[in-house]
């Protein structure tokens, strides 16, 4: 069975509520859907997986990689704002486990 791979970005209507933290543990995520790109890079980091690994897990160089559907990211874009990423939490979980790290 081959896995559906995509590129480019979803985009969100709304800025999404994600942890404050800026390296969320598990407990911290518990009730939300999305993590920032940002919070993403900084766990696989800590843990050794490097952020380029991350990033180019979830679509990297804007989203031009190639990634499992459940893997891309999403983008909030308000005029006047910086472009925001944002990934779900559910496949961050998936990637780690996939990779090796032990995220608690």
């Amino acid at each position: 069975m081959s896995i559906q791979k995509v590129t480019g970005y979803l985009f969100l209507n709304e800025y999404p509520e994600v942890p404050a933290s800026e390296f969320p543990t598990k407990m911290d995520c518990v009730g939300y859907t999305y993590m920032s790109m940002v919070q993403l890079c900084n766990i696989s980091e800590a843990f050794g997986n490097g952020r380029s690994s991350a990033c180019n897990a979830f679509g990297g160089d804007n989203g031009a990689i190639p990634v499992q559907a459940d893997r891309q990211t999403w983008v909030w874009n308000q005029s006047g704002h910086s472009r925001k990423k944002f990934v779900k939490i559910r496949a961050v979980l998936k990637y780690f486990e996939e990779v090796g790290l032990d995220w608690k």
